[in-house]
């Protein structure tokens, strides 16, 4: 089994972000070479042709060993509340495939519901998004992320997002949170209401 995961939005057959993709993907394995190069990183990713007209998931599983990739149409899942969880222990540094610790967290919920993971008392990611919160001026991400996604890169260097220490005591102060990730750009972002949507259990 392979170790780590993208996961790369494709778009009536175009790669988004792809060139993020792949540095983060250098990042994982340091100094161990990728097993393609960046030429053949652009064929892996390839839409078969019944899947060109939609937005796509492609799945790459790697390590320094090989690959898999796999296609499927996206569907974007309808977040409607937001379950505090705490976490201190919870490493997710780097994009795994084994999401074990990840989905203990999620164990139970229903699919209209997602965890906001607490650790040591800040704010960091959900389960599959990085997360912003607005005051209604400008928007602010989690400067200690789970997980440097790459979505969250692309906004951060458009100054689109704000990366800020953001504590669980915090959250009251701000008005709506939006949820993104590879697969969400900010333009289809999850946005909800704090007050309304995020609850401690």
């Amino acid at each position: 089994m392979f170790r780590f995961l993208e996961t790369i939005r494709i778009k009536d057959g175009t790669k988004q972000l792809d060139g993020y993709h792949l540095k983060r993907m250098k990042r994982t394995l340091g100094t161990v070479p990728l097993p393609f190069s960046v030429i053949e990183f652009s064929k892996i990713l390839q839409v078969p042709k019944n899947l060109q007209s939609v937005t796509v998931k492609a799945r790459l599983l790697y390590d320094a060993n090989g690959y898999d990739i796999g296609f499927e149409a996206y569907t974007k899942r309808d977040i409607r509340r937001i379950i505090l969880k705490d976490a201190d222990t919870l490493v997710y540094d780097k994009k795994y495939a084994d999401r074990s610790q990840l989905n203990i967290l999620t164990n139970g919920l229903l699919p209209e519901e997602d965890v906001l993971i607490i650790k040591n008392g800040l704010v960091t990611d959900t389960s599959y998004c990085n997360v912003a919160f607005t005051d209604g001026a400008k928007w602010y991400t989690p400067n200690m992320p789970l997980l440097h996604g790459t979505q969250r890169a692309y906004l951060l260097r458009k100054k689109m997002i704000h990366p800020k220490r953001i504590s669980v005591l915090d959250i009251s102060s701000y008005s709506h949170i939006r949820l993104f990730n590879a697969m969400i750009p900010w333009d289809e972002a999850i946005e909800l209401e704090v007050e309304e949507s995020i609850v401690r259990m």
